[in-house]
């Protein structure tokens, strides 16, 4: 399975931050605590945001019994785990109405089964680590697997590992946290409580992009423990804020919401334009009851508009100029009277949509065509 790429870190000028770093690490708990660790042991600067007034999470009310195959205690104990029966117990397990042991992949996707190939080649690995930090774990070496009984599973005690207390008692997931956190404190890792992550506004790129500048909405929450999501694209863009919230957070904020992915237009030079000024502007022709702007191509737009008659010709001249205004480009703009303007198969109204929207990069640079629908931009010569 392989690495996804790392994208290098670019200066983002005329930016104040409050923090720079190269990770950070949503949720102070297991999962980020020893994501931290590690980082850091490779030389990343990196700091943890946690949106609870303590660190621990749920984990901090469990047992903290960790599956693991293949331990260095089974290893060093001479119990026999193998990689076929291990794949094995977890397809089954995972997919039981999948599960195909005839199938070169155990009746998974591909992705599946490698991701279980990785955790049995990696798990020895990463909690050898973990004890080269300084975390201290047992075995429990008579603690029985979950489902022993199974023929796949030919190993059916020693893959359980727990944290170790400094005073020899077996640890839990309170005192495994409260290890990780003096681990996180020696080190001098930043852990900011209080501090919710809700969303970051990307380029293109995947990028967080400068104040004022536009970008995606992508979305983290893990108020969901069923189903958290991580950088989830909900499908608006925003300009991002260049002052912090009067409440003291120093946060990144939302500036203003430019609009779905489906509303922005594309543009030629590869801009990406909200429709919201051009639509405020039109909207308060009082001969124009309802409309509809439609991208056709990355210069050519569509008016649709309700009305009791067709606008006039010095209306129609207004609205070109206003596109051409709004949009800092030459467009074509065609209109088109209409006795209703059509809604979405959900009953919602768009006042404005691109067709570009589905593959913007594929469609193609048109160019306007010459006649009585052009319109210049006064900045634009030739």
């Amino acid at each position: 399975m392989g690495n996804p790429e790392v994208l290098a870190p670019e200066p983002a000028a005329g930016v104040h931050w409050d923090v720079d770093v190269d990770i950070v690490v949503v949720g102070g708990a297991l999962a980020g605590f020893t994501t931290a660790l590690h980082a850091h042991e490779l030389g990343a600067s990196v700091v943890v945001l946690e949106k609870a007034a303590q660190v621990g999470g749920t984990a901090r009310k469990a047992v903290a019994g960790m599956w693991v195959p293949n331990n260095r205690f089974m290893q060093q104990a001479g119990t026999a785990d193998g990689k076929a029966d291990a794949l094995a117990y977890l397809a089954r397990m995972a997919r039981p109405l999948l599960f195909d042991p005839s199938h070169p992949h155990l009746g998974l996707t591909r992705w599946e089964f490698e991701l279980f190939e990785a955790l049995y080649d990696n798990a020895d690995t990463a909690f050898r680590a973990l004890e080269a930090l300084g975390v201290e774990l047992e075995q429990d070496a008579e603690f029985p697997d979950y489902h022993m009984h199974l023929p796949e599973v030919t190993a059916p005690r020693g893959r359980e590992l727990f944290p170790h207390n400094p005073d020899g008692t077996r640890g839990d997931g309170e005192s495994f946290i409260a290890a990780l956190a003096g681990l996180m404190a020696q080190r001098q890792i930043p852990v900011h409580v209080e501090h919710r992550v809700a969303g970051v506004i990307v380029d293109e790129t995947g990028r967080p992009v400068n104040a004022g500048e536009m970008g995606r909405v992508l979305v983290t929450t893990l108020e969901n423990y069923l189903m958290p999501l991580i950088r989830y694209e909900i499908g608006d863009y925003a300009v991002a804020a260049a002052n912090i919230c009067g409440c003291g957070r120093t946060l990144p904020l939302i500036g203003r919401i430019a609009g779905r992915a489906v509303d922005l237009f594309r543009m030629a030079d590869g801009r990406m334009v909200s429709p919201y000024d051009l639509i405020s502007l039109i909207k308060w022709r009082s001969e124009i009851r309802q409309f509809q702007i439609v991208q056709q191509g990355f210069d050519r737009y569509q008016l649709r508009y309700v009305s009791e008659r067709p606008v006039s010709a010095q209306t129609e001249a207004w609205i070109r100029a206003k596109f051409c205004e709004s949009l800092d480009a030459r467009v074509v703009v065609a209109f088109e009277q209409v006795p209703e303007i059509a809604r979405t198969r959900a009953g919602k109204f768009m006042p404005a949509r691109s067709e570009l929207f589905d593959d913007a990069k594929s469609a193609g640079a048109e160019r306007c065509a010459t006649g009585q629908n052009e319109c210049r931009h006064p900045r634009q010569t030739g």
